[in-house]
């Protein structure tokens, strides 16, 4: 069956590099609201996530701008010059894809520096973990510096990449060019994925939250998976009917880096789902019960105590108030270990976010609140409900 020459791919163009924008910027959103939440300021890998947003937006926006130049027609009925308007753009989208990945991967290692902390990186059977960060991070650098040098000067000369018809000049293997590109990438992230697993599954947890908590990390799969079909859309490219073959590439290259921020975001929007769960339950047992409880979880005028079992240091004025585990029996204990991602002050003032569990060789908890508890804290043991009747 003939393929109908009059289609058009630009209103799915259009709605999904829209959506691609706004979930991004709320996924970001998302979790600068978290830190405040969890009272911790902003870290290196928070600013490298919102420089990557920005990076990342210029995908979809490309897209965006060039379907007002009959981009995702077929060009037998786009207007005589949509080839070159989209060539034009082609060339500024190419320049901006590497920059926005290598930028998210930056942003992940850094958050893995964070919240792995100098307790568990000096551990001997765990030094490798930081030596790894450095070199994923040369290795991104490098990757992204050479698909940058490659796009800049893919063409000779440059301005035949869009003016090909005055102009006598060549350009390179396309096809070669993508794949170069596209399969580092991959394995790069199937590397960033499993670089915290070792450490996870050190830790002495039950296996379910061993899991659960792998399954936090791995969410970046999803983008894993999205830069695979890419390659698969880009090695079907041809220089054929280009305002038509190139809209699933062009969409799915902007699929990628946008999902990518999603998907770093994720893991820290613990602080956002416990205030809306407390919050849904807060407003039902309201519902249930004509008394008020105060200090409980998602009341209105709390300062939200309890987003983490453990140890949560939390301020009031001028003082300093750290909440520890509720006592419980040894046995209890070896039953309700519990993983977190942990926020407290460090050294120099400077907020840091600790993994904290039981490790093989050490309570990685007591040790975090060693490290974390200002001098002449007040630690809360007992906590009073007050119910009026």
């Amino acid at each position: 069956m003939a393929e109908d020459v009059h289609a058009s791919k630009t209103g799915t163009l259009i709605a999904a590099d829209t959506t691609l924008i706004c979930l991004s910027a709320i996924a970001v959103a998302l979790r600068l609201l978290s830190r405040r939440l969890s009272r911790s300021g902003l870290w290196y890998d928070d600013y490298a996530i919102m420089f990557a947003m920005v990076l990342a937006w210029t995908l979809p926006v490309c897209n965006l701008i060039a379907t007002h130049f009959d981009f995702g027609k077929h060009q037998a009925v786009a207007r005589p010059d949509a080839a070159e308007k989209w060539y034009h753009i082609l060339y500024v989208f190419e320049n901006f894809y590497a920059p926005a990945i290598a930028m998210v991967k930056v942003s992940i290692l850094l958050f893995y520096a964070r919240i792995f902390t100098e307790h568990t990186a000096k551990m001997p059977a765990q030094v490798w973990f930081r030596r790894a960060l450095y070199a994923m991070g040369a290795i991104t650098f490098l990757w992204w510096i050479t698909c940058q040098f490659i796009v800049i000067f893919e063409c000779a000369p440059i301005h035949y990449f869009w003016d090909r018809k005055p102009v006598t000049g060549h350009c390179l293997n396309v096809q070669l060019f993508f794949q170069g590109q596209a399969i580092p990438n991959i394995i790069t992230d199937l590397l960033l994925l499993m670089l915290p697993m070792p450490l996870i599954w050190k830790l002495q947890l039950p296996m379910g939250q061993k899991a659960a908590l792998s399954g936090v990390f791995l969410l970046g799969s999803f983008v894993t998976a999205t830069s695979i079909y890419r390659l698969t859309l880009l090695l079907k490219l041809t220089q054929v009917d280009i305002t038509w073959n190139y809209a699933d590439a062009a969409l799915w290259s902007a699929v990628e880096p946008n999902v990518a921020v999603i998907s770093a975001c994720l893991p820290m929007l613990r602080p956002v789902l416990r205030l809306i769960g407390g919050s849904l339950g807060s407003m039902s047992s309201l519902g249930k019960s004509p008394g008020h409880t105060v200090g409980s979880p998602g009341t209105a005028g709390n300062d939200y105590p309890h987003w983490r079992s453990n140890t949560l240091p939390t301020t009031k004025g001028a003082g300093h108030f750290a909440r520890l585990a509720e006592a419980s029996s040894s046995s209890e204990r070896e039953h309700r270990e519990e993983w977190e991602l942990w926020e407290g002050r460090r050294s120099k003032d400077v907020q840091r976010t600790n993994l904290v569990g039981r490790s093989d060789q050490k309570d990685m908890i007591g040790q975090a609140e060693l490290g974390a508890v200002p001098h002449g804290a007040i630690h809360v043991r007992n906590e009073i409900s007050l119910r009026d009747e």
